[in-house]
């Protein structure tokens, strides 16, 4: 397995980079699939779906899932290219 803690600093950051965009990513695509596939809360303001409560799993689910795509993909693209 390739460990990600010995790549190059330029891969590290990338790899970081790429998880965070692939948050908000996650989030922007979970607030249109929640406010379009529940009819009674659209619409349903961004704000209020980001910062509704404190325990929003849908919301939480959608931001780790879409950072471990995003990493991933850098990790993917490192292990193929060794």
């Amino acid at each position: 397995m390739v460990n990600p803690l010995q790549w190059e600093r330029r891969l590290q950051v990338a790899l970081v980079v790429a998880a965070i965009m692939g948050a908000v990513a996650g989030i922007v695509i979970g607030y249109y699939i929640t406010a379009m596939g529940i009819p009674e809360k659209f619409p349903l303001p961004f704000r209020v779906w980001l910062l509704g409560s404190v325990f929003n799993t849908e919301r939480d689910l959608w931001t780790l899932s879409g950072a471990a795509m995003g990493a991933g993909a850098v990790y993917l693209r490192q292990l193929i290219s060794k």
